[in-house]
């Protein structure tokens, strides 16, 4: 018996390596960053890549630990999550390299709004050998697809140059603006001033009524704007600048709007999925939901048929809100960055839905009454029903904020070690909110003395 337990307790040790090898890929690397559309990898130590690829370096590990002991089998593991942390290290050195170099506009208009491809290029080249080839590619992809938009800016600028401003923004947006207007192309986005506040609702939908006029107040900016021009998709900041408005704050505008639109470009070249995409999955589940509430050969009076339904909507809607939260919530982290936002400030600000559109209690009891009529025609306990309606709100809203907490905390972590915000937000640029604090955790020893 005593053997046997033994042996049991071998086994069960085993097993909790393989956990530790396992959560080396889906704790510390995000599903992006392994993206494995550019082919298989290679198990074959000969065939690999000189430098350390993460995703054939595990499945290399993975194979080297079958008959190792414990002991060596811990060192081994232990020696990839190093490695690991030194290429995240290399990566979001990389990325504040780039980002640094991309001219961000600090004053009305920028006079130099060209990209240095060229530089850009060079220092993408000097990191060959140090990162596998599909990581170099992709942002060889990346340098691409902001040179083109770039071109495309410049064009816009010289054809459009001495035109009035006026008669640009009713090419763009279908309408004549009764205030000043002021449009300049930037080195990455097309930015629009509007004075006048009625201009403003008008390129929103919205009259300038009194029930729209404190949410449209509190629109100060707006990054992603689409227009008429189909080259323009997601690249306009428009700024409702009123002669009021100071420089430094202007500027300060200017630096978060920019960072949208350039964490916008990346998204594009990783693929990474963004708050449209869960939205427009979500409208079409919502819709299969409403066909199978619809078919024919339902039984109108089988509650517990509807319940289901509301049920599983239930879920998969706050299971969305989640995750567009999120998602935002990651957008603006870094855009709040590049003003030098305290991580307190941070948090406060992207937990309150007065303003940002989070999973929080605001959106429960939205979730709450909405819900609440749809249960009015079932024939069952309300008070309980909302109760547990309630609740499913309530723990999705309490894992966006915990998700929330923890990722600053990974931020303030890194700050007080002395990294530079533009290198945190290089380790961070292509990982969801979810793994931040994994991935400080992992890297940290890399900067404490």
């Amino acid at each position: 018996m005593k053997e046997n337990s033994k042996a049991d307790l071998k086994g069960n040790a085993e097993e909790d390596l393989l956990v530790d090898l396992t959560r080396a890929l889906h704790e510390a690397l995000s599903e992006q960053s392994l993206r494995s559309d550019v082919g298989e990898v290679s198990r074959d130590p000969d065939v690999r890549s000189a430098c350390f690829d993460p995703k054939a370096e595990l499945l290399a590990l993975k194979e080297s630990l079958q008959g190792l002991e414990r002991t060596e089998k811990r060192e081994k593991i232990e020696e990839y999550k190093k490695q690991l942390s030194e290429y995240y290290s290399l990566t979001a050195e990389l990325n504040e390299e780039l980002e640094s170099r991309l001219r961000f506009s600090t004053t009305a208009f920028s006079k130099d709004a060209k990209i240095p491809v060229t530089f850009l290029t060079g220092r993408v080249s000097s990191y060959e050998g140090k990162l596998p080839p599909e990581v170099i590619a992709r942002y060889g992809d990346f340098i691409d697809e902001i040179s083109t938009v770039n071109q495309y800016l410049q064009d816009f600028k010289r054809k459009n140059q001495g035109k009035d401003a006026k008669v640009v923004f009713e090419e763009l947006f279908g309408f004549t603006p009764e205030g000043r207007i002021e449009i300049e192309a930037d080195a990455f986005n097309l930015t629009v001033n509007i004075e006048n506040k009625a201009d403003l609702a008008l390129l929103f939908g919205n009259d300038w009524s009194d029930e729209n006029k404190r949410e449209l107040e509190m629109m100060g900016a707006f990054a992603g704007i689409d227009s008429k021009d189909s080259h323009l998709k997601g690249l306009i900041v428009v700024i409702h600048s009123h002669p009021s408005i100071e420089l430094p704050v202007y500027r300060q505008i200017m630096l978060h709007e920019q960072k949208h639109i350039l964490d916008m470009i990346v998204s594009r070249v990783t693929g990474a999925r963004g708050q449209e995409d869960i939205t427009r999955e979500f409208s079409e589940y919502q819709a299969e939901i409403q066909r199978m509430a619809n078919d024919a050969t339902v039984d109108l009076n089988d509650d517990d048929f509807f319940l289901r339904l509301m049920r599983d909507s239930l879920m998969k809607s706050v299971e969305v809100e989640q995750e567009c939260s999120e998602i935002l919530a990651k957008m603006e982290i870094f855009a709040y960055m590049k003003n030098g936002l305290a991580t307190r400030e941070l948090f406060m600000t992207l937990s309150d839905g007065e303003y940002y559109n989070v999973l929080n209690q605001q959106r429960a009891d939205e979730g709450v009454a909405a819900y609440s009529q749809f249960i009015d025609n079932l024939q069952m306990d309300k008070a309980l029903t909302e109760k547990t309606i309630r609740n499913i709100f309530d723990k999705g809203a309490d894992q966006y904020l915990s998700a929330l907490r923890d990722a600053l905390d990974a931020v303030q972590g890194f700050r007080d070690l002395g990294v530079s915000d533009g290198k945190i937000i290089g380790f961070f640029q292509n990982e969801p909110l979810s793994q931040w604090r994994k991935i400080f955790d992992r890297t940290k020893s890399l900067y404490e003395k």
